[in-house]
């Protein structure tokens, strides 16, 4: 049995204004754990060797746009060969990302049932989207 995370794949902007995007999804925490050399000294900053950064975002990077070649200037279509050619810089701040992304912050609570047990699809949503039940309309 696998159990899956309500957290979406997420578009992550490395630099404001910068037209390079990423497309992560979270990582398990069966992947996570397979990634026992990372250390975290604090919650923001990581140490870990190089490949694991590397292996974290390829199981994390599932697409990306404006991504292109330095020296013919044409755009790289994703592919999972494709991402050892980013630096290790990106690849390094891919990887807080994935963790942030990857990380339980706070436990929400799951919508109300009514009496016959069913949900509020409105209350559904919003949780689904990582809102508290009965705050779907301040988005």
């Amino acid at each position: 049995m696998k159990l899956r995370t309500l957290r979406a794949p997420q578009w992550v902007q490395l630099t404001a204004g910068d037209p390079a995007r990423f497309q992560l999804r979270p990582l398990t925490g069966e992947e996570r754990m397979e990634l026992s050399q990372q250390v975290w000294l604090s919650p923001r900053v990581l140490q870990m060797p190089v490949a694991d950064m590397f292996r974290a975002v390829r199981r994390s990077l599932i697409g990306w746009e404006g991504i292109v070649d330095d020296e013919s200037g044409e755009p790289v279509p994703f592919s999972t060969e494709a991402i050892d050619l980013l630096p290790e810089g990106t690849i390094a701040v891919l990887v807080q990302q994935v963790h942030s992304l990857s990380t339980l912050h706070r436990v929400i609570p799951p919508p109300a049932e009514d009496e016959d047990g069913r949900h509020d699809p409105d209350e559904v949503d919003a949780f689904l989207e990582g809102d508290e039940p009965g705050n779907s309309d301040s988005q």
